[in-house]
């Protein structure tokens, strides 16, 4: 027995131009669901290739070590000594309360060289929490290496040697730094410890 059909009108006789089937609902909606799909798993491979770490391929590659600034050793150094002049000028003062007022400017300007040279030894990739200095120590090993000034002064004469053996090891610092903006701000800290030394030297005499 035939099936019965439910096709309205005759087929027609077929042909190579006219042999296409009409599609189907469900066709039609697998074909669109497919579609979707396929669309959706793009869209998060893309966002997965682009991510951080990801290479040429929809690889994720290692993260590149960053080069060392080679100007490090010599912030490093400096900054170490900008932190026992200070302790050097807290235990002067502590001594001699009465040389409070004459050395409280001379605190200020070298806690704004140590800002300074935080900032320029952070952002040369160094570490900014520094031990405390070993006095007649060298801060770090090298020819860039000045000597840790020592922090017991208790005189005004010891902070007059103090500061001169700063500016000596500023003065080597900017021969020796490569980057032009280190130069400078190392030639300025040097130039305002200069400065002290004939401020101090004054007192002293």
């Amino acid at each position: 027995m035939n099936a019965p059909t439910n096709a309205p009108f005759p087929a027609s006789p077929a042909s190579p131009a006219s042999d296409e089937v009409p599609p189907t609902r469900r066709g039609v909606l697998r074909t669109t669901l497919g579609a979707g799909l396929l669309g959706l798993t793009g869209s998060f491979l893309s966002a997965c290739t682009s991510g951080p770490g990801a290479t040429k391929g929809g690889r994720r590659g290692s993260a590149a070590t960053p080069t060392p600034d080679p100007d490090l050793p010599v912030l490093t150094s400096a900054l170490t000594e900008e932190r026992a002049l200070l302790a050097a000028y807290a235990a002067t003062m502590a001594g001699n309360p009465d040389l409070r007022g004459k050395l409280s400017a001379y605190v200020r300007r070298h806690e704004q060289h140590l800002a300074a040279l935080t900032a320029l030894t952070r952002r040369a990739g160094g570490s900014t929490a520094s031990p405390s200095p070993t006095p007649g120590r060298t801060a770090s090993p090298g020819p860039s290496s000045t000597v840790v000034p020592d922090a017991g002064a208790d005189t005004v004469a010891d902070l007059l040697g103090l500061e001169k053996a700063a500016t000596a090891a500023r003065r080597t610092n900017v021969r020796v730094v490569r980057d032009p903006e280190h130069a400078r701000i190392l030639a300025s800290i040097g130039a305002c410890e200069s400065t002290h030394v004939l401020t101090l030297g004054t007192e002293t005499s």
